[in-house]
């Protein structure tokens, strides 16, 4: 698996190395957005489901390692990358738990704030 940075900030990918920007995960007003490029499937998952997932995902490489290295079946370097996604996961979930959950009156009240506003002036108002 590789983890990149691909010119979007705050864009983790993550997938094989045939194919390393796969699945794109981002956060966005509190919740993980995943995309899998390849069937172009979407779904949002909410902070606590991403960070059970990247759990298991860092379980599985803490399990296996010293034998999938004694074994050569994993190179050091895609394990390294792997990990790398583990850490990286953890930040987009610390950058999504500061956004504040949608349903948060909080969150709402920044979202509507940061929106850009329009304001239409009569003709007899001069700038």
């Amino acid at each position: 698996m590789s983890v990149q940075f691909v010119g979007q900030t705050g864009v983790v990918n993550f997938g094989p190395r045939s194919n390393p920007v796969r699945d794109k995960y981002w956060a966005e007003r509190g919740m993980i957005h995943h995309e899998d490029t390849n069937t172009g499937e979407y779904q949002s998952m909410n902070v606590r489901s991403f960070l059970h997932r990247v759990q298991a995902v860092s379980d599985m490489l803490n399990n296996s390692r010293a034998t999938l290295s004694a074994e050569k079946f994993a190179h050091s370097d895609e394990i390294q990358r792997q990990m790398r996604f583990v850490e990286l996961a953890v930040d987009l979930a610390r950058k999504a738990q500061e956004q504040g959950m949608p349903s948060s009156k909080d969150a709402r009240a920044e979202l509507k704030r940061r929106r850009p506003t329009t304001v239409v002036m009569g003709s007899k108002y001069q700038m």
